[in-house]
């Protein structure tokens, strides 16, 4: 009997990470010319591998829980989505929802190791085929003294992007112990993505990280030689840092929101603080002022400087207009009331992730919080494994899904 069980479990994991493999590679091929070799940007041919997608999550549902109620569920939200879903890329983020809901009960370690392997292999597959000219790899300012390269995606910033969620799920998973060779690797990939793509935010957000693992893989080799510092355990620190964190995502949400409607060009330090930004808060006020926010959302097609499905570029400078800041578009495009009940839901999870003590993801989360204050990519489950790790904490608790091993 223990050993059928097992047996179920197992089967019913491999399902699911079948279906998060194909979503992850799917979603993040969409996002670059390679989708075009292949017909991904077919949307019927779309939704048939999103259906496929779905019905390998029934299927696990029902192999692990026998809950003929929610497979019921999935088939009702799938029909739904069939009937009143005519945009495609609305019906992925859709899909996007039902793979946190099935996460609840699948151990986040395994998860993030499938979502390691597959985004590092098609990010490095689309890289190698832009380089051997396979696919395009498209120019942006060329004419300049330092051109962007694209490496294969739409936009400059999208494999940059991928890699940083790379180097925090290794960050996660390793903890103080990751290799020295993985460590240089993650350095010399960093940098040269930095040359090619100009990508500042990811490439300091890496740096960070990195040096973050170096400074924990010192700090555990002097605990495992000397054994002096186990009992301190930073618990003063930790415990400020912990209780800010627990309201991080409500604490950066106001304060996005708040200095992107009330700009002012005439402040120098804002004025500076823009340029920095690369005039992320002028566009957000731009925004604001043309569309202001409703309680359930509104249609909004932001232009920025990527490339459109076809792989062609957009108009000019004149006419950009593009929300950076992820709070204040979901306030924007989503309204109000779905604004409010992410953040709620967001920090219920991180209290009870605080309260579980653990740390590594505590801080994962802190960093992704303050990372959508000027990039709305980490919105997405194929640019951002770590909403997956939410779902026990969200759904129904298992105590063995959400125990983890904490370094300090």
């Amino acid at each position: 009997m223990i050993k059928r069980v097992s047996f179920h479990v197992n089967n019913s994991e491999a399902l699911f990470f079948a279906s998060l493999a194909i979503y992850l590679f799917v979603m993040i091929t969409r996002q670059s010319f390679l989708a075009i070799e292949l017909g991904l940007l077919d949307g019927h041919l779309y939704r048939v591998v999103l259906f496929v997608c779905i019905l390998l999550l029934a299927l696990k549902e029902y192999i692990k829980n026998k809950l003929q109620v929610l497979l019921l569920l999935y088939g009702l939200i799938l029909s739904v989505l069939i009937i009143i879903i005519k945009d495609v890329e609305t019906f992925a983020y859709a899909t996007g929802l039902l793979y946190i809901l099935s996460a609840r009960d699948v151990p986040f370690r395994r998860i993030a190791k499938v979502a390691l392997i597959t985004t590092l292999f098609t990010l490095m597959l689309i890289i190698l085929l832009s380089l051997t000219g396979v696919i395009e790899n498209y120019l942006f300012e060329k004419n300049t003294d330092r051109p962007r390269e694209f490496l294969g995606f739409f936009y400059a910033l999208y494999a940059p992007a991928f890699f940083l969620n790379v180097v925090t799920l290794v960050f996660y998973l390793n903890r103080g112990r990751t290799s020295i060779w993985v460590i240089l690797f993650e350095l010399i990939f960093n940098k040269w993505l930095y040359i090619k793509t100009d990508s500042r935010l990811s490439y300091l957000l890496c740096l960070m990280i990195i040096a973050i693992t170096v400074f924990l893989k010192l700090l555990y080799v002097f605990r495992i030689k000397y054994g002096m510092i186990r009992h301190f355990k930073f618990s003063i620190i930790k415990g400020f840092i912990s209780a800010c964190i627990v309201f991080m995502f409500v604490i950066t949400a106001v304060i996005g929101i708040y200095i992107n409607i009330n700009y002012n060009e005439n402040n120098d330090f804002q004025a500076k603080l823009n340029r920095v930004l690369t005039q992320r808060l002028h566009h957000g006020q731009l925004s604001y002022e043309k569309y202001g926010f409703k309680m359930f959302g509104q249609e909004i097609r932001w232009i920025g400087h990527g490339l459109d499905n076809e792989g062609r570029s957009y108009t000019g400078e004149k006419d950009y207009l593009y929300v950076d800041n992820l709070y204040l578009q979901i306030l924007q495009k989503y309204g109000l009331v779905f604004s409010v009940i992410c953040l709620i839901l967001v920090t219920v999870a991180t209290f009870m992730i605080f309260k579980e003590r653990n740390w590594v993801l505590l801080f994962v989360l802190a960093i992704i919080a303050a990372h959508a204050l000027i990039d709305d990519l980490v919105f997405y489950i194929y640019y951002n494994s770590f909403w997956l790790a939410l779902a026990p904490y969200l759904f129904v608790r298992r105590e063995q899904q959400i125990k983890e091993e904490v370094l300090i």
